[in-house]
């Protein structure tokens, strides 16, 4: 456990990182947040991207982080209801591998890949409103020339207000692939 500690954002904000909220199959590690100065709560995400790996796929470190920055940049400029906003990130340069930290809005609700284990009360009326939710969300980002890559039941989060988010996994999957 990493316990606290802050990271300062390029956005000039400090997060306070909190409780580790799991670990992912694929190797990154989820935290909750909280920004210093405002109080508002944020979802954090950090992968650890090893030097061998960037190296077997013919990427340059330098190249690659400026990828993931300049694609983060790209998201925290979308502003929809249906869409989970993004912040900023972190690269930094470790002795052996790459970390990065993706600061994106913290969403309290439960993931559809969760509400698939018998918990929640499929009916039409909710299916339906989940469909919409998931298309319009989609519909926004090819509008703004974003093709989503990997739509699954862990990337759609209904959240306590009744509202369908999708996380924007198209830099999180470049990820995923190096780990």
């Amino acid at each position: 456990s990493r316990g606290f500690c802050s990271i300062c954002l390029s956005i000039k904000r400090k997060i306070l990182l909190g409780a580790c909220l799991g670990h992912s199959l694929k190797g990154c590690i989820n935290y909750s947040g909280i920004d210093y100065a405002t109080g508002k709560l944020y979802y954090v995400t950090e992968w650890n991207i090893s030097y061998s790996s960037l190296a077997a796929r013919n990427l340059k470190v330098s190249e690659f982080i400026e990828t993931i920055n300049y694609k983060v940049q790209a998201l925290t400029k979308l502003h929809h209801r249906n869409i989970v906003a993004y912040e900023g990130v972190l690269c930094n340069q470790e002795n052996d591998s790459v970390q990065v930290i993706l600061i994106q809005e913290f969403i309290l609700g439960i993931s559809v890949c969760s509400m698939s284990g018998g918990c929640f009360n499929w009916n039409v009326e909710s299916v339906s409103s989940m469909a919409k939710g998931i298309l319009e969300g989609l519909i926004f980002l090819h509008n703004n020339g974003i093709s989503h890559g990997n739509l699954c039941d862990s990337s759609v989060f209904l959240d306590s207000s009744g509202i369908i988010k999708i996380s924007v996994s198209q830099v999180i999957i470049e990820g995923n692939s190096l780990l």
